[in-house]
């Protein structure tokens, strides 16, 4: 059996190549892809996290996880001197109409 796609000629899948180029994307515009296994929420301000292959439920969990936490200031570092929200939520829409 081979490792080349049949359909494309590519060691990799449709799928695979379609994820290595969302990937390539997302960087160019400044987020940061992850592993699930070795997630930094304070790595940036974008992370992306690759996709789950694992069984139904994970990713489910793994949200209201991230939820949790950010409702409960532990997403992230809580520093008193932080800008407002508000302010925050200004520079975000800036850096993103840029991408």
């Amino acid at each position: 059996m081979s490792d080349v796609d049949s359909t494309t000629g590519s060691p990799f899948t449709p799928e695979q190549l379609a994820r290595i180029h969302i990937d390539a994307q997302l960087m160019l515009c400044g987020w940061i892809i992850q592993d699930v296994e070795r997630i930094d929420f304070s790595a940036g301000i974008g992370i992306a996290v690759r996709e789950l292959q694992t069984g139904e439920g994970l990713s489910e969990s793994l949200e209201m996880s991230i939820l949790k936490r950010a409702f409960e200031g532990k997403l992230v570092p809580q520093y008193p001197n932080d800008e407002p929200v508000e302010k925050l939520l200004e520079r975000i829409k800036g850096e993103k109409k840029k991408c």
